[in-house]
């Protein structure tokens, strides 16, 4: 039991100078994870989203579309979790769709850039998400997308809380 609690004792103790050694290596700069208080409309930078005019298809067994996304000057928004995993990504979703047959793919998304100050993949500025809806929503089916996100500012580094923002979709071609 001595044995044992010293050992226990003695790699606290050489957890000491690698913690005193890194206080002094690593530069300590103050971080803001998320801004607190700054609700969408209340000067908060937010993200334009649109489906594209005229990207409506409709195919035998699907309707295709895209979404434009644009985040705002001096802003980036994550296309994923990041080198560490807690950035939130820019995600969609259905809900009128849900609880019906009709199921949502992305077929594709933008690859966004390399920001290797953050450690993730990026995007900034304007970009597209292609989906596809399978099988045909049939006629007067209405839906709105769902897109979940969170930017960041390049200017301050600082990031805003999660946020969503409700797109129509109109599922019948003009």
């Amino acid at each position: 039991m001595i044995a044992r609690a010293s050992c226990s004792w003695m790699r606290r103790i050489r957890t000491v100078p690698v913690l005193m050694f890194m206080a002094t290596v690593l530069k300590a700069e103050p971080v803001q994870a998320q801004l607190r208080g700054t609700g969408v409309g209340a000067g908060r930078p937010s993200v334009a989203a649109e489906v594209v005019p005229g990207s409506l298809a409709r195919h035998a067994d699907a309707l295709s579309l895209r979404i434009s996304v644009e985040v705002p000057r001096e802003h980036h928004g994550y296309l994923d979790k990041g080198d560490d995993g807690f950035f939130i990504p820019f995600s969609f979703s259905f809900p009128d769709l849900e609880g019906t047959e009709v199921k949502a793919e992305m077929t594709s998304r933008p690859s966004g850039t390399r920001d290797d100050r953050v450690g993730a993949q990026v995007l900034r500025g304007q970009a597209e998400f292609g989906f596809r809806l399978v099988p045909v929503p049939g006629p007067g089916t209405e839906a709105t997308a769902s897109l979940r996100y969170q930017i960041c500012s390049d200017v301050t580094q600082r990031c805003y809380p999660p946020a969503r923002l409700a797109i129509p979709v109109v599922l019948s071609p003009p």
